[in-house]
């Protein structure tokens, strides 16, 4: 018997109109494929320019009263958590996983998802708290000298600024999910129908 392992092979064989047809499938996910990628990249390289920045404050800092260094503390590990998490998704792309045969493409694709769902979750969700404490700790140092306008002006366009991230920006990512989800679960529907017919 010949080795089907290789579901492009397995789909020539097996024609069926309740499924989409594997080009479609491979292509919307090779496209999404390419947008998670480039944005993770975007993302990662000011998010790691600015860690650098912040760090370099924060060490040569002698001065900073330790709320402030406290703060910028928590920015730094935010930001740390979230990339170390990100590169290991990026770590997947530049090591081309998802240039192999259709089998192993689809556990890649599962496995981007699960990572993509960690990140978008549960990291975010904690880079999103530990970032808001440590910005409102700097803030309500470096405004200790200001006018109340001013310190009221500052907390308001900040709130405002973390706002508008959370329930605009946030959510946009989390679509980025669902449309590997769909890939995925097209990919898992055309792999078990294989499955039932070898």
């Amino acid at each position: 018997m010949k080795n089907t392992n290789d579901l492009k092979e397995i789909w020539k064989q097996n024609e069926s109109s309740t499924i989409p047809s594997l080009k479609e499938v491979t292509t919307t996910a090779n496209g999404t494929i390419a947008k998670t990628r480039n944005k993770l990249f975007l993302v990662a390289v000011p998010m790691a320019a600015l860690l650098g920045f912040l760090m370099y404050h924060l060490i040569t800092a002698v001065s900073e009263p330790l709320i402030t260094k406290i703060g910028l503390g928590l920015i730094c590990a935010g930001i740390l958590l979230y990339l170390v998490v990100s590169n290991s998704i990026l770590n997947m792309f530049l090591r081309n996983e998802f240039n192999a045969d259709s089998r192993t493409f689809l556990y890649k694709m599962i496995e981007l998802k699960r990572k993509l769902e960690m990140l978008y979750k549960t990291v975010l969700n904690i880079y999103f708290i530990v970032f808001t404490v440590g910005i409102f700790m700097v803030l309500s140092q470096t405004t200790a000298a200001e006018s109340t306008t001013y310190k009221i002006v500052t907390f308001i366009g900040t709130s405002a600024w973390l706002a508008f991230a959370w329930f605009f920006l946030r959510p946009r990512e989390m679509k980025k999910i669902a449309k590997i989800t769909e890939s995925v679960n097209a990919l898992q529907s055309i792999s078990s129908q294989f499955a039932e017919s070898v």
